[in-house]
């Protein structure tokens, strides 16, 4: 079967109208009444085919749209989600920061702490250091002062009995 275009028909329609015989002093045109019923047959036949393609194109057109709404909510949503997941995870590094920021300050007193300990410590192991040989180094001068003088005294003696 041959697909004829409904455009065609017109224009064939068209055509029989304008090589029509005019009615002297009237607008109205003669024309040959079977070919008209014959174009007017194929009309018949081929506008529901028509018809129903452009059914079939609008609601191919309407699902179309349909799935770039679908599409285009689910995208949205997607969009939300990876905000308010970066609106967390920014919230949760502000505060991870925060608490790194709480822990080396804490950090950074014990530290001091612990060294101004130290410090005390030394000074008090040194201290306690000075004083004791202090007293031990103190001994033993007066003891070697003792024999020095013990020693300078017996040579004394010695040379006065010479």
């Amino acid at each position: 079967m041959i697909k004829i275009d409904i455009s065609y028909l017109v224009d064939k329609l068209e055509s029989i109208v304008n090589s029509g015989k005019r009615v002297p002093l009237s607008t109205k045109v003669m024309v040959d009444e079977q070919d008209m019923l014959d174009i007017l047959d194929q009309m018949r036949t081929i506008l529901p085919e028509e018809t129903k393609q452009a059914k079939r194109t609008v609601q191919d057109r309407e699902w179309i749209l349909q799935q770039a709404q679908e599409e285009a909510d689910r995208v949205i949503d997607m969009a939300r989600k990876e905000a308010q997941d970066l609106i967390n995870k920014d919230g949760a590094m502000v505060e991870a920061q925060s608490m790194a920021r709480e822990l080396l300050k804490e950090a950074e007193d014990e530290a001091r702490r612990i060294r101004e300990g130290a410090d005390s410590y030394a000074r008090q192991v040194l201290s306690e250091l000075e004083s004791t040989l202090s007293g031990e180094v103190q001994a033993q001068i007066n003891k070697q002062l003792s024999a020095i003088r013990k020693g300078l005294a017996s040579l004394s003696r010695e040379r006065a009995s010479a």
